[in-house]
């Protein structure tokens, strides 16, 4: 019987603050987080939690994190998971001792001595998911799982006084540091630098020609008025996952917290302000539209309130706005990655032409240490500016979204050289694109343009492990 140790994060909100307290209890954001535990990925883990700082703010400040877990089984062997095996770190900017589970008798007495007792329970209650009955006796059991076997139940933390809440939730457990990782802390033992240092020490016999890496995950799912896209959801997770394993900085901002407001400013997204010597990856995955404007075709990302055809500075983003907002960005590198409908009018409203140089037919370990070297900026859109985007349970999410992770997990590396650059992904992702669409009965053509003033430099690299 294997007994599994690891971590697990949940991505509480991008840049999360403690708020002023209110008296209502009303509907909080729920996080669903679909994630594999163990070293060969033998337990799924379903987490449903709200973010602490949203329940510490509308209950005055209660310490109990209470999170929902389901948990299977997915190998051949038993596994053996119980209640005080898990903790949770909040990031050592924070408190750099971890908390460990209460039991749920524990949780009850605490919150009843601090008059907060009903009000919790008016808070779960009130969020129409799995806190509805007495949580505290619906606690993970202790135990082990047989092959194919699932357990579910609460898991409660206690946050000590004068600890906050930041938006950083490790789940995990000792012997591990977290296989996935949230946006709050920026330390490099949490950020797994170490990891991509060896990997450009092993391909390139030096360390990697810039500083940190960042992502910016931006996505719509529960539109109010336009359809929903269930599926944006995965493909938000999919690439989080993807680039945490990746030694990035990753913040995902999604439905009503992604706002005009808070996209014209990405730099306030990290906590350490982004350089000229970081790389920065913006991607948005939601509802695309275009209209025309003055004779010419322009292209809309749709915020959560949008409208079909109505453009507001509360519910839309012009996307060549949104590019542009990116550039300014300070970086080395600079990749920008659109999946939505139209998205190939990102590419502007006067210029349109999509520019690529090809795939170097064999770039060696010195040529991709002088392109990752220069500046690099780039845009690539899931199809061109009269093409609707492709989203499929076939490939759990968009179909443009899935072949960039392929991509840049190792297939378009057509050089077998544990990279993967710019110019090897486009040529790789457009193929694989069209061809998953034509079995449709669709026409998809990604695009990319060079978003320097003359023509990149440089490289936007991702390393891989041979």
């Amino acid at each position: 019987m294997a007994v599994v140790s690891c971590w697990l994060t949940l991505a509480a909100a991008a840049m999360v603050a403690l708020l002023s307290p209110v008296a209502a209890y009303g509907q909080s954001p729920r996080f669903d987080m679909k994630v594999f535990l163990g070293p060969m990925n033998e337990l799924e883990v379903d987490a449903r939690y709200h973010d602490p700082s949203d329940i510490d703010a509308k209950l005055n400040g209660t310490r109990v994190i209470p999170m929902w877990l389901v948990v299977r089984n997915r190998s051949t062997q038993a596994v053996r998971l119980d209640y005080q095996d898990l903790h949770l770190d909040l990031g050592r900017a924070v408190s750099a001792m971890p908390l460990y589970p209460i039991g749920g008798a524990a949780a009850r007495a605490m919150l009843r001595r601090d008059g907060r007792y009903d009000g919790f329970l008016g808070f779960l209650t009130s969020q129409s998911n799995d806190y509805e009955g007495d949580p505290f006796s619906r606690v993970l059991r202790d135990g082990r799982l047989n092959p194919g076997d699932t357990k579910s139940g609460y898991v409660f933390f206690m946050r000590p006084d004068g600890v906050p809440f930041t938006g950083f939730l490790a789940l995990g457990t000792v012997a591990y540091k977290p296989a996935m990782r949230s946006p709050a802390t920026e330390s490099d033992e949490l950020w797994s630098i170490a990891w991509i240092k060896q990997k450009w020490n092993e391909i390139v016999n030096g360390p990697p020609p810039f500083r940190k890496s960042y992502a910016l995950l931006l996505g719509v799912s529960d539109y109010t008025h336009l359809e929903k896209l269930s599926l944006v959801n995965d493909d938000l997770i999919k690439m989080e996952n993807f680039l945490l394993s990746l030694g990035f900085h990753v913040v995902r901002v999604q439905n009503e917290r992604l706002t005009l407001a808070n996209v014209r400013s990405p730099q306030e997204y990290f906590a350490e302000k982004l350089t000229s010597e970081d790389r920065l990856l913006v991607y948005f995955s939601g509802h695309g539209f275009q209209r025309v404007e003055r004779g010419q075709e322009r292209g809309y990302l749709a915020l959560i309130n949008a409208r079909e055809g109505e453009v507001t500075s509360q519910t839309t983003i012009a996307m060549d706005a949104f590019v542009e907002w990116a550039r300014r960005v300070p970086a080395k590198h600079l990749l920008v990655l659109l999946d939505s409908c139209f998205s190939g009018l990102a590419a502007g409203v006067t210029d349109v032409s999509i520019e690529t140089r090809g795939s170097d037919p064999k770039p060696d370990p010195q040529t991709l240490y002088r392109l990752s070297s220069k500046s690099g900026r780039y845009l690539l859109m899931a199809g061109n500016k009269d093409q609707k985007a492709i989203a499929s349970p076939t490939w759990k999410g968009g179909l443009f979204t899935n072949g960039v992770v392929q991509g840049l997990g190792g297939a378009a590396d057509a050089q077998r050289d544990g990279f993967v650059t710019t110019r090897e992904l486009y040529p790789w992702l457009r193929e694989y694109v069209e061809k998953e669409a034509l079995k449709l009965g669709r026409t998809l053509t990604p695009l990319i343009k060079d978003l320097e003033p003359r023509v990149s430099e440089g490289e936007f690299v991702f390393a891989r492990g041979k």
